[in-house]
């Protein structure tokens, strides 16, 4: 019997292939209050309707991926509700089920998720969504995630040299038919044998977020968009002109950059501004910006003064993603700045994500239709 498996070519799926100039995305829905540290009522909720609807809006307008977080808990505990987080492998299946157009990725762990069983999952939702799924690797970060699981962390690169065989020997699994023996440096298996084999061929669509330079090798050898952080256009610049010489020169390798952006958009910018004030100045969660702000930069006590309350403010408003802050006008401006940059693809987030996407499909998309950044 002709099942079909591995029919449709990497570069065909729902990213690579689009026409589009500036690729999108949604970027943490499956995470309560998503990128935004605040107790504003605004703010995103988790629930089962909340999600599904976003996936079906963002499916319905052509944005091209749904892009989780993995995180399993909060780094400072406030209360229950800031805790919620929809595990990715399991929403990724789901949202496949639901949408017909729009990639969906699963977040992955590489210290919490075997090969073997990462193999099997990314190929049952590829068959779920014909051809649809991607796989966000992170190497490691969250000690206070990884504590539940009595999973300590290597040292920085190492967990990169863990991560590089790690991917190789998935996608073995991915492309080998007959049982097979794996002897690797951190991994040992026998017998190794995953059917049915994904959609996408000879693998599913790779993503990595890399910012140092060992992150940055690993997903400029491996993965087929890299994210980057930038803050404004002269970092995004440099940072996707560095990305895509750094993977062709020492790898001979074409990759996507993208970044993330916090979407604030209002009729005027000073109700664009003020809303910021409002849900980050007055409303922010602080204690647990603080405490993930000192998880992402162990020695981040040492910044004084004005640098580390603005980060602290971009940690709460986007997750660091770059500020889409003012009217439709200005949001679609920034954004063309930013793919003139080099950036390919932005994955977007709001405070209301119900709101934002609302606010993209009647507002931003025929805009960025007439900057051409968006096909017609």
């Amino acid at each position: 019997m002709d099942y079909r498996d591995q029919t449709l070519p990497l570069h065909q799926n729902a990213v690579l292939a689009s026409p589009n100039r500036l690729k999108l995305g949604i970027f943490c829905s499956n995470v309560q209050r998503g990128t935004t540290h605040t107790r504003a009522p605004q703010a995103h909720r988790v629930t089962w309707e909340t999600v599904s609807a976003i996936a079906k809006a963002a499916d319905q307008a052509g944005i091209e991926a749904l892009i989780p977080l993995a995180q399993w808990k909060q780094v400072a505990f406030t209360d229950t509700e800031t805790d919620r987080v929809l595990e990715t492998f399991t929403w990724a299946a789901a949202v496949a089920a639901i949408t017909s157009r729009i990639q969906v990725l699963a977040t992955c762990h590489v210290p919490l998720y075997h090969p073997v069983m990462v193999a099997k999952q990314a190929a049952t939702i590829d068959l779920i969504s014909n051809g649809r799924f991607g796989l966000n690797i992170v190497a490691g970060w969250n000690t206070h995630d990884f504590a539940m699981f009595a999973c300590d962390q290597k040292d920085h690169d190492d967990r990169y040299a863990v991560a590089a065989e790690w991917v190789s020997f998935l996608e073995k699994i991915w492309t080998t038919r007959a049982p097979f023996d794996f002897d690797g440096q951190f991994f040992r298996a026998r017998g190794v044998v995953s059917e049915p084999k994904p959609i996408q061929a000879p693998r599913p669509l790779l993503m990595s977020a890399g910012f140092s330079p060992a992150g940055q090798d690993f997903a400029q050898r491996h993965a087929d968009l890299n994210f980057v952080a930038v803050q404004d256009l002269a970092q995004a610049r440099a940072a996707a002109e560095k990305v895509r010489t750094s993977a062709k020169e020492k790898f001979g390798r074409n990759v996507l950059v993208w970044c993330g952006g916090w979407v604030v958009c209002r009729r005027t910018r000073q109700e664009a501004e003020d809303f910021v004030d409002s849900v980050i100045r007055q409303q922010g969660d602080r204690v647990t910006a603080e405490a993930t702000l000192a998880e992402m930069m162990p020695h981040s006590h040492s910044i004084r003064g004005l640098a580390r309350e603005t980060m602290l403010e971009r940690l709460m408003g986007g997750f660091f993603g770059l500020p889409l802050i003012g009217t439709p006008e200005d949001i679609v401006a920034r954004l063309l700045d930013v793919s003139e940059a080099g950036i390919d693809g932005v994955a977007l987030s709001w405070v209301d994500y119900g709101e934002g996407l609302l606010q993209y499909t009647h507002e931003l998309l025929p805009l960025l239709r007439d900057a051409g950044l968006r096909a017609a």
